[in-house]
C-alpha cells in the first residue's frame, strides 16, 4: 500500500480542497492501454512494481506549496501545458491516481499531469451517493480550475473527464463561460463515456 495520507469516499472535514502529489510507477513491461495490476488468480498479495502499475507514494501539500511545485513542473515540461483527469462513478482515489498516471504515460503528454479526485463511494451500488458528490464538487472543481489558470503558469490546460466526472466538468465550464473576465486557458476537452 502507498505511503502517505489516506483518501477515502467522504468529504474533507473542512469541506475544502486538499492538495498533494502522488507517485505512480509504470513497469518497463507496460503495454499502452493495458493496466498491469496484481491478480487474485495468481495469488499475488502485493503489487510488484516490476510487473504492475503501482501507486507508491501520496504526499499532502499546502495550497501555496502545491501551486509552486506545479508551476515548476509545468515550466520544466516541453509543452508548458497541464492536463487534468477527473474520474467517474465507482472509482476509488487509488484507482483514479493510477489511471491519471497511466494516461500521462500512455498519451506521452509532455506536460504536468493532474488528478482532480472527488469523494466517489467507489462502489457499484453507490450510484446515488456519487450523483450527490459530483454535484457537490462542482464549486470545488471551479475553484480548482481558477487556481490552475491563474497560478500554474500553464500555456494551456487540457481536461480529460470520464463517466460521471463529465457532469462536474460540463457544469463547471458552463459556470465559467458566464464570466468572460476569467483567465482560463483550456485547450483539449475529452469527455469519455459521458
Amino acid at each position: 500500500s502507498p505511503t502517505g495520507p489516506e483518501y477515502g469516499n467522504s468529504r474533507s472535514v473542512q469541506g475544502t480542497l486538499s492538495f498533494g502529489e502522488c507517485k505512480v510507477s509504470i513497469p518497463r513491461i507496460h503495454a499502452k492501454g493495458t493496466r498491469e495490476s496484481q491478480g487474485f488468480l495468481h495469488f499475488e498479495a502485493q503489487p510488484d512494481p516490476t510487473r504492475h502499475i503501482v501507486l507508491s507514494e501520496i504526499d499532502n501539500h499546502a495550497k501555496a506549496e502545491f501551486l509552486r511545485l506545479l508551476a515548476t513542473a509545468i515550466q520544466e515540461s516541453d509543452a508548458k501545458d497541464a492536463f487534468i483527469f477527473i474520474h467517474g462513478y465507482n472509482v476509488s482515489f487509488a484507482d483514479a491516481a493510477l489511471t491519471a498516471g497511466q494516461l500521462a504515460f500512455d498519451l506521452e503528454f509532455q506536460c504536468a499531469p493532474i488528478l482532480y479526485s472527488w469523494p466517489s463511494n467507489g462502489s457499484l451500488l453507490g450510484y446515488t451517493w456519487d450523483e450527490t458528490e459530483i454535484s457537490w464538487t462542482v464549486a470545488h472543481f471551479k475553484q480548482f480550475l481558477l487556481l490552475l489558470s491563474q497560478y500554474s503558469g500553464a500555456k494551456r490546460i487540457h481536461i480529460i473527464a470520464h463517466s460521471m466526472g463529465n457532469r462536474a466538468v460540463c457544469e463547471t465550464l458552463r459556470l465559467l463561460a458566464a464570466d468572460t473576465r476569467l483567465p482560463v486557458r483550456f485547450n483539449h476537452l475529452v469527455l469519455a463515456a459521458p
